[in-house]
């Protein structure tokens, strides 16, 4: 039987499609969503514009191993949830 390698890279890009997947889970035409997720020194931003339109921006953070994942929404009318 042939083994896959299933290193820290692929558990990570496992995790962040994962996140993703939740985001878009929350987005609906015309809405903005973003989902921020902090985990092992980096932070990943997920933003879906209100067009459907997505960007993804990660960066690390030296604020030791804390971890969070912070989502928030804007309708059509500008209310935040």
């Amino acid at each position: 039987a042939a083994s896959t390698k299933f290193d820290y890279e692929a558990a990570d890009n496992l995790f962040k499609e994962s996140f993703g997947e939740e985001v878009w889970k929350n987005w609906k035409a015309g809405m903005e969503v973003s989902g921020t997720i902090h985990r092992a020194g980096q932070t990943v931003t997920i933003t879906i514009n209100p067009d459907g339109s997505s960007e993804m921006t990660e960066h690390e953070d030296h604020q030791g191993n804390s971890r969070y994942t912070y989502m928030k929404t804007v309708d059509d009318r500008g209310h935040t949830a």
